[in-house]
Formats: structure tokens, C-alpha cells, sequence
């Protein structure tokens, strides 16, 4: 989803690198998007802890601004078939806003999902 960052296997050969010296590293998963790649979650996870990650923690997507609509352009280009059901998961995440400035929910998502990817995170 992002152009021009390292990939995944990239980055996981970097967390291999830093703990084979003794670095902690923690995996970060940013930014999680409700049905496009919060599926991923368990393997990254995974594959997080198999490369040496010690813990885990994720980023849910907001959409503050301009971003809500170039965000909305992009989805219905690339995911016409789910669009509609993505927008309302986050908004689900965001106390039913794409936009959410509540600093707590903004970055984790609403109590319920919070409690749902407490349970991926607690298997590193």
C-alpha cells in the first residue's frame, strides 16, 4: 500500500539483523485497514517473532483531512467490491467517523478492536 518502503521481507531480515547483535526489536504493524490487510495480522505476527521481534503493536488507519478522500478515491479504485464495507469498519473503529481526534481511539480503534488484536498480540 505503500510506494517506495522497504518490503516486508526486507524488514524482517532487518529485525533478524538487530537481534543477532543484541538489538530488541519491537514489530510495529502500520497502519492496519479493516478488511484489506487486518487478515495479515496472525503471519505478521508470526513472522515477526520468527525473525526475533519481542513484542508487537499496531497503528489502526485514520483519515484526517484530504486524506479521508483521496483514501476513499484509492479504495473504490483498487477494491470496488469491499469498498463500502473497509469505510465502515473504520469508521466502526473511529466511534463511526473516518476522521477521529480522540487520542486514545484514534491510534487503536474502538474498545472492541482493541480487545481483538490484544488477543494477536499476546501470542508473540
Amino acid at each position: 500500500m505503500e510506494p517506495r518502503t522497504a518490503t516486508a521481507s526486507a524488514r524482517l531480515k532487518l529485525i533478524e539483523g538487530l537481534t543477532g547483535i543484541g538489538v530488541p526489536v519491537m514489530l510495529m504493524m502500520a497502519p492496519i485497514v479493516p478488511g484489506i490487510n487486518s487478515d495479515e495480522i496472525s503471519d505478521l505476527i508470526r513472522s515477526g517473532a520468527d525473525a526475533g521481534a519481542i513484542t508487537a503493536s499496531y497503528t489502526i488507519v485514520r483519515l484526517n483531512g484530504q486524506i479521508g478522500g483521496i483514501f476513499k478515491d484509492w479504495l473504490y479504485q483498487n477494491y470496488p467490491d469491499r469498498a463500502e464495507k473497509v469505510l465502515h469498519w473504520i469508521e466502526a473503529c473511529h466511534g463511526g467517523k473516518i476522521n477521529d481526534t480522540d487520542f486514545g481511539r484514534r491510534i487503536k480503534g474502538t474498545a472492541i478492536w482493541q480487545r481483538a488484536c490484544s488477543i494477536y498480540l499476546s501470542f508473540l
